[in-house]
């Protein structure tokens, strides 16, 4: 077929007073119709490559959606004009993340203002009902932020044994995303259960 193909191109050539096909052209005709072997196998490793980078991407979404945690928080607030005295208690839940900071071990991070006052503070991990106390290690006012340390779900130190699988799943610190790049927020939102993710544009 590929040969007739050929002839018949060559015979509307003569009819036509076209010039003749260089052997370049007459390949690329053929290979519009016929493709060779050589080029079948690149499309081969390029549908593998597609199957690699789709299946990376997914072990990256799983990875950075067990990473988010909802934190329980209650908080127990100063009275200021009676201060022998504290507000009624309260409680408040929000979101974290699992997070591996560099020379101290895994940590969820949190906002600042969702662990202010706060006397117990809890963590729980997506699908699980079991929620592990927390101890407030450090708190950033100026930029809201917050280190949970969680020594029955996270190991305390770098290089520790991690029986639960928590290091599969932590976050590493990254570069932050500039004006109009598009992002994923996911998060607890309030008084929700399920785990949400929100599309946007930094603005």
């Amino acid at each position: 077929h590929e040969h007739r193909r050929k002839t018949s191109l060559l015979q509307q050539q003569r009819n036509n007073n076209i010039p003749p096909l260089t052997a370049l052209q007459e390949k690329q005709a053929g290979d519009l119709f016929w493709p060779s072997s050589p080029a079948h196998s690149e499309n081969n490793i390029d549908g593998d490559n597609c199957d690699e980078n789709l299946e990376e991407e997914v072990n990256l979404l799983a990875s950075a959606l067990d990473s988010v945690v909802k934190v329980y928080v209650t908080h127990s607030e100063p009275d200021f004009l009676i201060p022998w005295q504290r507000q009624h208690q309260t409680t408040s839940t929000s979101s974290g993340f699992v997070l591996d900071v560099p020379g101290v071990g895994l940590r969820v991070m949190t906002n600042a203002h969702s662990v202010e006052y706060g006397s117990v503070v809890q963590v729980q991990r997506r699908g699980e009902d079991e929620k592990h106390a927390a101890t407030v290690e450090a708190v950033g006012n100026e930029c809201d932020l917050a280190l949970l340390r969680v020594d029955s779900l996270l190991p305390t130190q770098n290089g520790d044994d991690d029986d639960s699988g928590t290091s599969q799943f932590a976050m590493s610190l990254g570069p932050l995303p500039v004006l109009q790049d598009e992002v994923e927020v996911l998060g607890y939102p309030a008084g929700g259960d399920s785990l949400c993710v929100t599309k946007g544009v930094v603005s």
